[in-house]
């Protein structure tokens, strides 16, 4: 039997990791992305990632126990971009682009799942340069450029080609070749 202390110890590692998961997600996402104004207001910001964090969350909820389609991790991506207007005083464009949100939603989908908080792999992999790179697609794109569901699945569609050719799924496929990368540096 649990005591109260071993409960709240539980709970309290659990989210700990959550959140390592968030903070890694935020800093993949937002790095070299210059997404925000030069004059953003600090204050502002931090109330937005705190917000964005239980936005996330919702979205996560629907794939820990099940396989989500692309169909619905594509319009997940994008409403979470359109829930980004709500601080459209912060960026660049008064909302942040489509590399940005997918990013940092399949970094921490890709993050929760490795710990095993998804039954399921996610149906997609964060874009970036460095799998683009390791998996030699040309001509590469600038994923904090990108602006649209068509050229984010420009590099998706020719990742498929690639994991198709060796059995695996796209997480999986991205997930082998990070790690290569990183053995790599």
């Amino acid at each position: 039997m649990s005591t109260k202390a071993e409960i709240s110890l539980q709970k309290a590692k659990g989210e700990f990791v959550r959140n390592a998961h968030w903070a890694d997600s935020i800093g993949s996402a937002f790095q070299r992305s210059y997404a925000y104004k030069k004059n953003a207001d600090p204050i502002r910001k931090r109330v937005f990632k705190a917000e964005l964090f239980e936005f996330v969350k919702k979205i996560e909820s629907a794939y820990i126990d099940q396989e989500v389609n692309e169909k619905a991790h594509l319009n997940n991506i994008h409403q979470l971009r359109e829930w980004t207007r709500k601080y459209s005083d912060l960026f660049q464009n008064g909302v942040l682009k489509y590399g940005i949100c997918q990013k940092l939603l399949n970094v921490y989908l890709k993050e929760r799942w490795c710990a095993g908080k998804l039954s399921k792999h996610p149906p997609h992999f964060p874009v970036d340069r460095l799998i683009q790179v390791k998996l030699k697609l040309k001509p590469l794109i600038n994923w904090t450029q990108i602006d649209s569901e068509n050229e984010y699945m420009e590099i998706v569609n020719r990742v498929k080609v690639v994991a198709e050719e060796n059995g695996l799924s796209l997480a999986e496929i991205e997930l082998l070749a990070y790690n290569e990368l990183v053995l790599e540096r």
